[in-house]
């Protein structure tokens, strides 16, 4: 039993080595995509919001 767990630990350590290292090859231009993205998703909810808000004004003074 503890040689199976040892060896699931192990594993589990390669893993984790594995993810930092793919974290910490993240280029400038990852970056400036991310970034990109966030600023087009946070357009996109206002947009959203202004016609919803718009539409919601329209309806109550109808």
């Amino acid at each position: 039993m503890s040689e199976t767990t040892e060896e699931t630990h192990e594993q589990g350590a390669e893993v984790d080595t594995e993810e930092t290292t793919a974290e910490h090859q993240l280029t400038t231009e990852d970056e400036d995509v991310r970034g990109t993205l966030f600023i087009m998703f946070v357009f996109l909810l206002f947009t959203i919001g202004v016609w919803g808000w718009m539409y919601i004004l329209l309806i109550t003074r109808a």
